[in-house]
């Protein structure tokens, strides 16, 4: 268990300097996780991500070993009826910010692996297909 724990936080600690760095053309600021009751299957997540490039990135996957699986949807109104889409990529041009918000792009959290009372941390892997990772803390 001790080696998991130092295995974490040696990753947590050279992913977050790898986004900190100059050459790091994603960057993720304010994420924050709706609580929920303790039986609940979903979860939604929110986050501002920056594109500080010139070129195009796109988003390709977004993981956490606390859930069983994590997706990225928009909510979209269609004859008056709101919809959440699953996106399977989403772009961002360069020079360009994406809000995850109520309402809009937010990212799904399925299937907790414990339930997560308000003021626990989730660990969110985002992978872009520049080759960048991104490793965040968002709390609850």
């Amino acid at each position: 268990m001790l080696n998991k724990l130092l295995l974490s936080a040696l990753l947590c600690l050279f992913l977050g300097q790898a986004a900190a760095g100059g050459d790091a053309a994603i960057e993720i600021k304010d994420p924050w996780i709706r609580s929920a009751p303790p039986n609940v299957a979903v979860m939604a997540a929110y986050l501002r991500l920056i594109n500080r490039s010139d070129d195009t990135v796109k988003l390709i996957d977004v993981s956490s070993r606390q859930f069983e699986n994590v997706e990225v949807h928009r909510s979209v109104m269609r004859d008056n009826i709101m919809h959440m889409e699953k996106m399977e990529q989403l772009t961002i041009a360069g020079k360009q910010e994406t809000i995850f918000e109520p309402g809009g792009f937010h990212l799904m959290l399925m299937e907790p692996h414990r339930p997560l009372p308000k003021g626990d941390v989730v660990h969110l892997i985002f992978e872009f297909n520049n080759g960048q990772q991104l490793m965040i803390q968002a709390r609850v």
